[in-house]
């Protein structure tokens, strides 16, 4: 008997899926082709040579099948994706969560150009659990620390605490600060944040009511290589993406070796690239389920 489609994950990675809809009177591999044109047709082939393809019930399809009126399954492939390891840092193990320390630079979820090299998929491969998720996202460029759900059932409960902002998080972040910049130091900051242009950056509307608001206090400074540079706890009380990296910048202190801002730096995306200074540092909460109080710390420190 052919396991059901939910076991056959490859490497971390699950089937997508696209509908054949009636009536259609192609070979798979013409339909595929068309349908996805940006793919090639002889990328489409060598899929249908590897068993990338196939049906509901997990069995492989070959490229002169034709069907109708029912969803078949691919395995995606990104050519020229990076093949370096993604670390795996489990932090902490509970019923219902894993609790892991992202390294810098790594992209969490599959999107556009990444598919095997992401947090998610090296977690999924690692456990052999197709089922993980993230409860929330953390930028390629931070680090630190992040829940992934094991179950889809035990999903909505945090999510729903997510959402009430009932998480309590603290970020670390580093700046170049001016010689005239003394502690104690503490600023709220509140803005309204929407998409900018280019569509991966955020930018401040003025004209609308905040929707961030970021507590930002300044813990210690240092002397290097003839600048000075300040250590600051941030605690976001919103979760707007980018939100602490604009903050940051609307107060005039730039996170160190930010790649987007104030301006958008050329290879931002290469490893070589000094990692930025912002560490998802720790998280705490109350459990919805056994109403005791969880708190994880990153073992990660940030360049000082």
């Amino acid at each position: 008997m052919p396991k059901p489609l939910s076991t056959h994950m490859q490497h971390g990675v699950m089937p997508s899926k696209v509908f054949v809809p009636h009536g259609n009177t192609l070979p798979l591999l013409e339909f595929l082709s068309l349908r996805f044109a940006h793919i090639s047709h002889s990328q489409w082939q060598q899929r249908f040579a590897d068993q990338l393809i196939i049906d509901s019930q997990g069995l492989p399809l070959h490229n002169h099948s034709i069907v109708a009126g029912v969803h078949i399954y691919y395995y995606r492939q990104v050519v020229g994706e990076p093949t370096a390891t993604v670390p795996i840092h489990i932090l902490a193990e509970t019923e219902h969560l894993l609790v892991l320390d992202k390294p810098h630079n790594v992209v969490v979820a599959p999107t556009g150009q990444y598919v095997q090299a992401t947090l998610l998929t090296a977690l999924k491969a690692h456990t052999g659990n197709a089922e993980l998720s993230p409860l929330h996202r953390l930028d390629r460029e931070t680090a630190g620390v992040m829940l992934f759900c094991k179950t889809p059932r035990a999903r909505a409960a945090y999510h729903h605490m997510f959402s009430n902002h009932t998480f309590s998080k603290t970020y670390h972040a580093i700046t170049a600060v001016g010689a005239d910049f003394a502690l104690p130091y503490q600023r709220t900051v509140t803005a309204h944040l929407q998409r900018g242009s280019p569509f991966y950056t955020m930018e401040v509307n003025p004209a609308l009511p905040s929707n961030s608001q970021t507590h930002v206090t300044a813990v210690s400074l240092h002397q290097h290589q003839g600048q000075q540079l300040a250590k600051f706890s941030l605690q976001p009380i919103s979760g707007k993406m980018h939100q602490l990296r604009v903050h940051m910048h609307l107060l005039g202190m730039p996170l160190l070796n930010d790649t987007l801002y104030p301006n958008i730096l050329e290879g931002r995306h290469s490893n070589t690239h000094p990692p930025l200074q912002l560490l998802a540092a720790s998280i705490a909460w109350q459990d919805p389920f056994d109403g005791q109080t969880y708190q994880y710390d990153s073992q990660q420190q940030l360049i000082y």
